[in-house]
C-alpha cells in the first residue's frame, strides 16, 4: 500500500471513529443516529466498525455494563446483546445473558407460516440468530425447527418458499443447520 493510500485510509478511519463515538451515551451504550435512543443493535454496530477499524474502545467495562443489564424485550435485543458482549470479551456474561434469556430464543422459534418470501427471509433470519444464541448459552433447539427449516430445502438443495430458493433463505437456512452441528 502507498503512502498516499494509508494517509487517505487514516483520515477515513478517523472520521469514522468520530461518527461512530458522536453516538455514544456513556451511561447506556450506542444510538443509530443522534436524536435515537441507545440500544443494542447500535450498540453491537458501533462496536463492530470500531474493532472493523482497528480502533480500541476504551469504555469497554461501562458498556459491557449496560449490555449486561439492559432490558431484553425480543429476540433481536437478545441477539445484539449477546454479541456486544462478545465483541467486548465479555463471553462468559454474553453465556449467562444468553441462558437467562431461553425462553426468549425458544418463544421466536415459531416460524415459517404461508408467507411471502421476504416475510420468510426475516423468520430465517431470525431462526439463524437463535441458534447462535443456542450455542453461546448452551441451549438445545428442538427437533422440530430442524423438521421445519428441512421441510423449506427443495429439490436443487437449495431453501425458499413453494420452489423458489433465495441466496439468503439458503444462506441463513445452512448456517442454522452448521450451528445446531446438523449441515449434513
Amino acid at each position: 500500500m502507498t503512502r498516499r493510500i494509508k494517509m487517505a485510509l487514516t483520515e477515513i478511519w478517523s472520521k469514522i471513529e468520530d461518527f461512530v463515538s458522536e453516538r455514544y451515551d456513556e451511561s447506556r451504550g450506542f444510538k443509530m443516529s443522534s436524536v435515537d435512543y441507545p440500544n443494542s443493535t447500535a450498540t453491537y454496530c458501533a462496536l463492530s466498525i470500531l474493532q472493523n477499524i482497528g480502533i480500541d474502545f476504551k469504555d469497554k467495562d461501562k458498556c459491557a455494563d449496560w449490555l449486561v443489564n439492559s432490558k431484553i424485550d425480543s429476540s433481536y435485543s437478545l441477539y445484539f446483546s449477546v454479541k456486544g458482549l462478545q465483541l467486548l470479551s465479555r463471553n462468559e456474561q454474553a453465556k449467562e445473558k444468553a441462558s437467562q434469556n431461553h425462553d426468549i430464543i425458544r418463544k421466536s422459534l415459531t416460524f415459517l407460516k404461508k408467507r411471502k418470501v421476504y416475510e420468510s427471509e426475516q423468520e430465517f433470519k431470525k431462526i439463524y440468530y437463535m441458534s447462535e444464541l443456542s450455542v453461546v448459552g448452551s441451549i438445545v433447539f428442538d427437533k422440530k425447527i430442524l423438521k421445519e427449516i428441512a421441510k423449506h430445502q427443495n429439490e436443487d438443495g437449495d431453501f425458499g418458499k413453494e420452489d423458489h430458493s433465495t441466496i439468503i433463505l439458503t444462506h441463513y437456512g445452512l448456517k442454522t443447520l452448521q450451528n445446531l452441528n446438523r449441515i449434513d
